[in-house]
Order: structure tokens, then sequence, then C-alpha cells
């Protein structure tokens, strides 16, 4: 097992393959995802302000794969029933193809092996998946125990989605813990900034 880029999701049917385009691997954030961490998961003085290079080299297949294994004690049977899960999702769908009354044999066929080729790129997506929201609820987590106001970055798409990501985390803790994201120019730039409330 391991991380990489799948792509899109895949729209399989008895037609052939199609990609949405606007569903992405989230296999595209989890770089993001890890620099936050590494960034937020340090004991901070109360009151001032930390500046992290988030600029850094971008962590390769393998090293964001030794982070997780390394950071999350449940990484194993995490990626185990990650695995297990997109499989069932793969046999899942045969079985809907077997129980589709409108499809003919030779469709059916078609279906089937359409899926049976789109498997690992089904699975790896998923995979991708699972570990970039185990690894944004750990930033919920940080966030929740680490007394961080707020963080801002660069105005970039990758940095506004997992802040988005991370906000629908922090409401679903019990109690739910406020958060916003805003975008603000400061000297000709943008940046988008996660603020923290009420914990």
């Amino acid at each position: 097992m391991k991380i990489k880029y799948a792509g899109p999701k895949a729209v399989i049917s008895e037609k052939g393959v199609d990609f949405d385009m606007t569903k992405e691997d989230k296999y595209v954030y989890l770089n993001i995802a890890i620099q936050l961490i590494k960034a937020l998961d340090n004991e901070y003085v109360s009151g001032r302000e930390y500046v992290y290079n988030g600029e850094m080299k971008r962590l390769s297949d393998a090293e964001m794969f030794d982070f997780f294994v390394k950071n999350f004690s449940d990484a194993t049977q995490f990626l185990e029933e990650a695995e297990a899960s997109a499989n069932a999702y793969v046999e899942e769908e045969l079985k809907h193809v077997e129980a589709n009354a409108r499809l003919s044999e030779d469709e059916k066929d078609i279906y089937r092996n359409n899926i049976k080729i789109m498997r690992s790129y089904v699975i790896q997506r998923s995979i991708n998946k699972s570990i970039y929201y185990h690894i944004v609820n750990k930033l919920g987590d940080i966030l929740r125990e680490g007394r961080v106001d707020y963080v801002t970055a660069p105005m970039y798409q990758k940095f506004a989605h997992v802040f988005h990501t991370v906000q629908g985390v922090l409401q679903f803790f019990r109690p739910a813990i406020a958060s916003k994201v805003d975008i603000f120019e400061k000297g000709g730039e943008l940046f988008v900034k996660l603020s923290v409330f009420n914990r």
C-alpha cells in the first residue's frame, strides 16, 4: 500500500469510463495538510505569532507515506481498513451491475470489465481520500487542543480547500468549535485565513 496520485473521479458504466474533472483526487491536498501538521503540532508560547516556511520542497509520495505511518499510531490498522473498505466498494459496484435488470448480458460484461480495469485506480483514490481525512481530523484535534487562534497562508486553491475541510471537522466536534475562513489582501498579495473561536 502506498500514497500516489490516481486522478479525478472515474465514472464507470457499460458505455466506458469517463472522468469527473470537478472531483479531484484528495492526493493533491495531502502535501499541504502534512505541512500544516508540521507547522502546528508544536509547543507555542501564548500571545506570540509564529511563521512557518510552507514553501519547503514538495514531499515525495514515499515521504508523505512515511510521515503518515510515523505520526499516526493507528496507521497500519487504518490503512488495512481503508483498503478493505475500498475493495468492498468495488465488489458492491460489481453486485449492482449483476442486479441491474435494464442491462443486457453483453452490457453487463462490458460494465464488469470496466470496473475491473479501473479497480486499482478506484482503490488508490479511496485510500488517498481516507488518508487525507485522517490527517485533517488530526489538524482539527491540534487546533482544538492547541489554542491556535488563526492560521494564514498564501491564497492558493489547495490551502483554501484544506482550510474549508478543517472548518468542517471543527463543526463536528462536541461541543462544536466555531471557525471562519476569510480571504484578504496584504501588500498586493492574496491570503487565506482560518480563524478558530469559542474554545
